[in-house]
């Protein structure tokens, strides 16, 4: 597929956001020089709605589960409690898929691991049926390189010919999603590859959704913030597993650092020990170390400052907590298919949650979002799920990756 055609599809839209903003409830506005633009009304629906969200849940040694009553879970929206209409795993849904690498110049070393975990990743899930995937690369541009497919041998050429970027020097902001400027070593956009790829690839597609990205976390050149970009991901249902990869060379000192937080969702609540297992993939275990952004017995979330400047781990763990999917750290090369191996497993025991909200009036976020707590009366237990949706149009299910 032509990339240059690919690459303007995503500028065009993108366009369309710096010169109109955004109004369709599967969407986020953005402003040049990342700024936030006013916050759109809240969506409004008459009638009921049923919501989807995707839900795993693992023991407090880690363990998935694969089953579990649905009377030993609490469910909350808005802190409105909720009935649970069904709670079990998903069959037959379309699954959707996008893999982003940052191919930085900083990322150089760990580029042919990247590639080769990739394309087992791909052989193994497009044996599925019913399933599809994407694969973007991002550095001092966002690029489809292969729009959303079942063929194994295009996405293959793609990842085969994918390269690096040279080290360039910072130059003039441009529209995000544009093509032609430049970055320093050891920095991407990774905000508008998340942004992008949500809003105009996921977000058309129905079926369970996730995307995987590899990347230092350190953004530079984004014109969308850190909070957009989870933003754009949970509009369009998405869950993101992102996978650390550590920069070579001296670390940026530049870039976004989330600013714009929707009031009372500050970087989420760790459990004591760190990220999961044992402060970091691989290596520990349950107990020494919380699943990220879980709690024993639920998934709520504390309020606490927004992330520093050059923060790569927090960026990427807060990309993954927010919308339900997964934080790998301090990852070796040689480790990344068992990372991909992790990811299947999680996709093979997670259930798909629905309910009909009710009770809510009018207390959502003014952007119309509703968080989600889900909690397992054994307080040992991870529950995993996105933070929450954003309210649907008149008339339109809210649906999420779980469904």
């Amino acid at each position: 597929m032509n990339a240059k055609l690919l690459v303007s599809r995503i500028a065009a839209a993108t366009l369309a956001v710096n010169l109109f903003g955004l109004t369709a409830p599967a969407q986020s506005s953005a402003t040049p020089g990342n700024q936030a633009a006013s916050n759109p009304a809240p969506a409004s629906h008459s009638g009921p709605f049923v919501v989807h969200i995707p839900v795993t849940l693992r023991d407090r040694k880690g363990r998935l589960l694969t089953s579990y009553p649905t009377t030993d879970l609490t469910l909350s929206d808005n802190g409105h409690p909720q009935t649970i209409q069904s709670f079990e795993h998903p069959q037959n849904e379309p699954m959707r898929i996008g893999i982003l690498i940052d191919t930085s110049s900083g990322q150089q070393s760990a580029l042919d691991s990247e590639r080769a975990a990739s394309a087992r990743f791909v052989d193994q899930m497009l044996a599925r049926p019913n399933t599809k995937v994407f694969l973007l690369h991002f550095d001092h541009e966002v690029e489809l390189l292969q729009d959303f497919t079942t063929s194994s041998q295009k996405l293959h050429t793609e990842l085969s010919e994918m390269t690096t970027s040279a080290p360039q020097q910072p130059s003039a902001a441009s529209p995000v999603g544009s093509v032609g400027k430049t970055t320093v070593r050891g920095g991407a956009e990774v905000y508008d590859a998340v942004y992008l790829a949500a809003r105009e690839l996921m977000a058309p597609e129905h079926g369970r959704k996730l995307m995987v990205i590899f990347t230092s976390g350190f953004d530079h050149g984004s014109k969308v913030g850190l909070n957009e970009a989870i933003d754009a991901a949970q509009r369009a249902q998405v869950s993101v597993f992102t996978l650390y990869v550590k920069s070579e060379g001296p670390q940026p000192k530049f870039g976004n650092n989330g600013q714009n937080q929707r009031p009372g969702m500050g970087y989420p609540g760790r459990f004591p020990g760190g990220g999961y297992p044992g402060g970091g993939y691989p290596g520990g275990g349950y107990p020494g170390g919380g699943y990220p952004g879980s709690q024993p017995g639920g998934n709520s979330r504390q309020n606490s400052p927004a992330v520093a400047y050059g923060d790569g781990k927090k960026t990427l763990e807060q990309i993954a907590v927010r919308s339900g999917g997964r934080y790998f750290e301090d990852i070796r090369k040689d480790d990344y298919d068992e990372a991909f191996h992790e990811i299947v497993d999680e996709l093979n025991a997670q259930f798909a949650l629905t309910y009909a909200p009710n009770d809510l009036s009018d207390d959502s976020f003014s952007d119309g979002f509703h968080k989600i707590s889900l909690r397992a009366k054994d307080k040992s237990m991870f529950v995993i799920t996105t933070e929450g949706y954003f309210e649907p149009s008149s008339g339109t299910p809210a649906k999420s990756a779980g469904k």
